[in-house]
């Protein structure tokens, strides 16, 4: 979609657009680049002191204006500006856009929120910043509902994909356990379950620094970070991990990978419980990727590969040698 020019865009959030100059707008405003034009716009109305939040009005006669305004059909842009606490969040919830919170002072006191993706699903959350992180199933994300002007913090764990908006004055920093990545602009994925014994983190682009109770690092493209939460040991090794999954395509790709870490992928995301019947079966390793493909298809490859069969019993899937 193209972008509208500048004068148009003005008059629309001046609300002097007419009703296709407005539809047209609004609709621009809901895609990734007009989220990130819509970010700055506020963020320069608000270094430049032009944002006010109006507290002399009370909540009752706010709610009653927005109702008055949604009764047009246009009415969702009538508002000024400095109503844009109000105003965003209820445009975020009708489909036309996404907010961008005011961001508090980092004295002022944060309400927090706390997403849960449930195993066999996953999900894509947009930050007001233009951050994005797509989920995979079983994560946990918990995150303000405004971030701060000095720094954009989040506690994680599971699996995700982090594509963060470079802000060199306000560093995006996720903490995972012990360890706390420190972004200022940048793609990587995090492989990060309680129950698992490592903290898996691989970089696509930027640069990012962890740091753990004991040492830090900083990671460039390609490297992986990998860190032991039982020996608190950190290294870094060049290459995919052995077990990846992009949430963004919906692929799986096994490189060498023992069985055991396979199946622990595979259940998250086919919300699927295995149980291994036959020990003897834990060394089989896997190379192999997998797109688009059905739990059915994906245990069929795996038979495929190595001597072993799965027999569905209750909710358990059974795995032993064929």
């Amino acid at each position: 979609m193209k972008k509208p020019d500048e004068e148009t865009i003005k008059r629309v959030l001046d609300d002097q657009g007419n009703e296709k100059e407005s539809r047209y707008v609004i609709t621009w405003l809901g895609s990734e680049e007009g989220q990130r034009y819509l970010a700055e716009h506020i963020d320069q109305q608000w270094n430049n002191g032009q944002i006010r939040m109006p507290n002399e009005i009370p909540s009752t006669r706010m709610w009653k204006q927005i109702s008055q305004q949604m009764s047009h059909p246009l009415g969702f842009i009538r508002f000024k500006w400095q109503y844009a606490a109000i105003l965003i969040p209820i445009i975020l919830v009708i489909g036309f856009i996404s907010y961008r919170n005011l961001f508090p002072s980092s004295e002022s006191p944060v309400a927090w929120r706390t997403l849960s993706v449930p195993y066999g699903e996953k999900t894509n959350l947009v930050f007001q910043d233009g951050t994005s992180v797509f989920l995979g199933p079983g994560a946990s994300i918990r995150y303000p509902v405004s971030f701060t002007k000095e720094k954009r913090e989040v506690d994680f764990s599971g699996e995700a994909y982090f594509d963060v908006a470079s802000n060199p004055e306000c560093p995006f920093i996720i903490h995972i356990g012990d360890v706390s990545v420190n972004v200022l602009g940048t793609s990587f994925n995090v492989m990060a379950n309680r129950q698992d014994e490592n903290i898996q983190v691989k970089l696509d682009e930027g640069r990012i620094n962890l740091c753990t109770n004991s040492s830090q690092t900083t990671l460039h493209p390609g490297e992986c970070a990998v860190y032991n939460k039982r020996t608190e040991d950190l290294s870094v090794r060049t290459g995919t991990n052995t077990c990846y999954a992009d949430w963004k395509s919906d692929l799986i790709r096994f490189n060498d990978a023992l069985l055991p870490d396979v199946l622990e992928i595979v259940s998250r995301k086919y919300n699927a419980h295995f149980q291994i019947t036959d020990s003897t079966v834990c060394h089989y390793c896997y190379t192999l990727t997998l797109k688009g493909k059905t739990l059915r298809e994906v245990l069929s490859s795996m038979e495929n590969i190595t001597p072993l069969q799965f027999n569905s019993q209750n909710d358990t899937i059974l795995v032993s040698k064929k």
